[in-house]
């Protein structure tokens, strides 16, 4: 493997890879990427979902870009290789030395079977996103310059519920033609942005069974050609979930299939159909298909660093934090004093003015109610802050660092930078409360999350939630964020059955 300080290294996740609908030949094309350390030549990387001339397979291509900074040949050794959801790295390919010109590409033929891919889904698919990382390398270069790519396939949902009544004396003809299927045991499916419905969704009885049912879905155009991932969840109660069934079909034109319908997995396996409350049977009925849209963005960061390392950035804008820090420890020229807790904090309104909105807002106003010529400093009391809470923002007003923060630390200073309209902060707190995860504080995160209006973090411990669905729904803390909320605890089974979550 190549050593880590002559690597550029590039990420790139495809989301919502399923839907992926391309045929042999056809490829999806990565956000571009700069190479700084290559002398900023630009690359893309080339997924092609059924290869690109073996739909058995995956295949990955690297490319350099026909227009950029770079000389006319370098020499590149590239690899190519999986991320699986434990962050750990599989399916590694390398290339010899290439020598790339503009606009030439590298391909890694049969880089994986679709159907390995597909059956290690839970290990190389996470929440439906496949994570590529790409190393290139060229002698004795030793700066590092990381990105992160996410290619996202656009989706369009269709949620709603199904309820068919008299469950018990259920009456359903002896075939599966949807034209002789009438309501309550039939319905259509309609997507936003659509004038007409799509598909229809019915109940059947098995072809070959007198008893067991099954869902079948027919397109009501036929020739569209579309992936249908479809969740539909029967429910005991509004808040209890039977079971789940979930299913993903390529529909092709009628000429290319000769048939427009699929059928799901049984509803009801066994020979006793189950009762219902209030004789009802209602569904949970989630389906997408791809809009047909990408959205592409690209990041830099620092793969490699931590928080315990040394910073050695000597740039201007360190010196000023710097600087900024001595004044506040220092306590020189301060203007306005903030309180809590029985912790007094002296400030600069300057600094206060522009970190944040609200307290800019507040000085101006006890500021106007003051005597033009009264010598006493403005000062500020805050019932609702703990002292450590106020000195540890006040902290990230002045440098941007925190410092010995932990978990409860961090919930309450994502509340004071709610308060205060303190962005960066807010975005610090939540990135420390997605790494600190666990079975016993999920749900105060989710808590958090929803008082503060923190769609990421909501988004990041909803997907850890369905990881782990298994453990966390046996946990005593689960049942008691049932009892004790259970406005928010309907709210959270809801996003997890829109979001097509594993529980």
């Amino acid at each position: 493997m190549y050593d880590d300080n002559e690597d550029f290294q590039f990420e790139w996740r495809i989301e919502n890879f399923t839907f992926a609908a391309h045929r042999t030949g056809q490829f999806i094309t990565s956000p571009a990427f700069c190479a700084d350390i290559l002398d900023e030549t630009q690359w893309v990387l080339l997924l092609y979902p059924r290869g690109q001339k073996n739909e058995e397979y995956i295949d990955i291509a690297v490319k350099r870009e026909a227009y950029d900074h770079g000389g006319d040949e370098m020499h590149i050794k590239c690899a190519v290789e999986l991320e699986a959801v434990d962050s750990t790295h599989h399916e590694r390919v390398e290339s010899d030395t290439i020598a790339f010109r503009n606009n030439t590409s590298h391909v890694f033929l049969k880089f994986i079977k679709r159907s390995e891919l597909f059956n290690m889904k839970d290990t190389l698919l996470p929440n439906d996103r496949l994570t590529i990382h790409c190393n290139l390398r060229r002698i004795q270069e030793t700066s590092v310059k990381d990105l992160v790519a996410v290619t996202k396939i656009g989706l369009k949902k269709s949620v709603f519920e199904w309820c068919i009544p008299n469950w018990s004396r259920i009456q359903l003809p002896a075939t599966c033609d949807p034209d002789v299927i009438e309501a309550p045991y039939i319905t259509h499916v309609t997507f936003p942005s659509d004038a007409k419905p799509l598909f229809r969704l019915y109940l059947c009885r098995n072809r070959n069974e007198d008893v067991d049912l099954r869902l079948d879905i027919v397109k009501l155009d036929p020739n569209l050609k579309t992936v249908l991932k479809s969740h539909i969840t029967v429910l005991e109660d509004e808040d209890k979930e039977a079971f789940t069934v979930e299913t993903t079909h390529q529909f092709h034109s009628v000429e290319s299939l000769g048939t427009t319908c699929y059928s799901s997995s049984p509803l009801f396996p066994s020979s006793d159909v189950p009762s219902m409350p209030n004789d009802v049977l209602t569904l949970q009925c989630i389906l997408a298909i791809p809009t047909g849209s990408y959205q592409n963005t690209v990041q830099p960061v620092d793969l490699d660093s931590t928080e315990d390392e040394p910073k050695t950035d000597n740039s201007v804008d360190d010196c000023f934090k710097r600087d900024l820090e001595n004044l506040l420890k220092e306590g020189k020229f301060c203007d306005v004093k903030l309180r809590a807790g029985g912790t007094e904090v002296p400030c600069h309104k300057f600094i206060l003015f522009a970190r944040s909105p609200v307290l800019n807002q507040m000085i101006d106003e006890l500021d106007e109610m003051r005597e033009e010529d009264d010598p006493v400093e403005t000062e500020i009391d805050f019932d609702d802050l703990d002292g450590d809470t106020l000195k540890q923002m006040v902290q990230f007003l002045y440098t941007e660092r925190i410092e010995n923060i932990a978990y409860d630390s961090a919930l309450k200073l994502l509340a004071a930078a709610q308060k205060f309209k303190v962005l960066d902060l807010k975005e610090r707190c939540s990135e420390y409360l997605r790494a600190a995860f666990s079975f016993q504080n999920i749900f105060a995160t989710i808590a958090a999350a929803d008082r503060h209006q923190d769609n990421d973090l909501m988004k990041y411990a909803l997907e850890y939630i369905s990881k782990y669905w298994r453990e966390i729904s046996t946990t005593k803390e689960w049942e008691a964020f049932i009892k004790e909320q259970p406005n928010l605890h309907r709210r959270v089974c809801q996003l997890l059955r829109s979001g097509m979550l594993n529980c």
